[in-house]
């Protein structure tokens, strides 16, 4: 039987979009609940944070090696089963630990949305630049420094409010999950005008977003984020106003 070699690097970003097109009947209910529940269930938004990464960081990783990617391979039917079981220890783990390791939390969460951010703005601002300045290539550490700076400002973040920090990632991660929806819904419609956020399979340049997709990406981001703002905390002063 023939072997599947997997590679992932936790800087590329492509794969985790392609996890989210496979089990959207998975990330979509989540993007939504992480959206607009941010202020009324915390801990389950923390273990909701948790079950997301194990499902589409973790088991990826999982899968790199051998033992695990010839079980699958060799049985199919098992993928979902155990990339949910996965989920559901990542979800108890981070729930458990979140008190204790808040700021290292926050980091690599931090890490993971920056990273995410990074790899849909790169290719448009190296098009930019290469309009001036042909032939230019950006470093590749940049990445993990601008991944970095913003790992470190959410990890201080989450130092000094937790209950804010919570929000603010639960609403961040929602808006990006269903924003990745929208450009994919649209680059699919017409990649002309917006773009494509996905790699094709076997291709090797990253995909890039037209100014008209990085338009989009930016407003319906923070339109967004606007909008689980708003319901969240509203509705929270609302209760809270009621139930002193």
């Amino acid at each position: 039987m023939q072997e599947v070699t997997q590679t992932v690097s936790v800087t590329d970003i492509y794969g985790f979009f392609q996890l989210l097109i496979t089990y959207w009947y998975i990330a979509l209910p989540f993007s939504i609940a992480l959206l607009f529940a941010s202020r009324w269930f915390p801990k389950v938004l923390i273990a909701a944070l948790g079950f997301v990464g194990g499902l589409f960081f973790l088991m990826p990783l999982l899968k790199t090696i051998p033992a695990v990617n010839e079980l699958l391979v060799s049985n199919p039917s098992l993928d979902l089963p155990i990339a949910l079981f996965v989920g559901v220890i990542c979800a108890v783990v981070v729930l458990g630990l979140f008190k204790f390791v808040f700021f290292l939390g926050g980091v690599l969460i931090g890490f993971f949305i920056g990273v995410w951010l990074w790899n849909i703005a790169n290719p448009w601002i190296i098009d930019q630049i290469r309009l001036q300045t042909p032939g230019f290539e950006i470093p590749q550490w940049t990445v993990w420094v601008f991944a970095g700076v913003f790992a470190l400002i959410v990890g201080i973040f989450a130092i000094l409010s937790h209950e804010k920090t919570v929000s603010f990632l639960s609403i961040l991660s929602g808006a990006l999950i269903l924003d990745f929806y929208l450009l994919f819904l649209l680059g699919q419609s017409n990649p002309g005008l917006f773009g494509m956020i996905t790699k094709p399979s076997g291709a090797n340049e990253a995909p890039a977003l037209t100014t008209n997709g990085i338009l989009v990406f930016v407003g319906a981001l923070l339109v967004l984020m606007f909008i689980g703002y708003r319901f969240s905390y509203s509705h929270w002063g609302a209760r809270k106003t009621k139930n002193p």
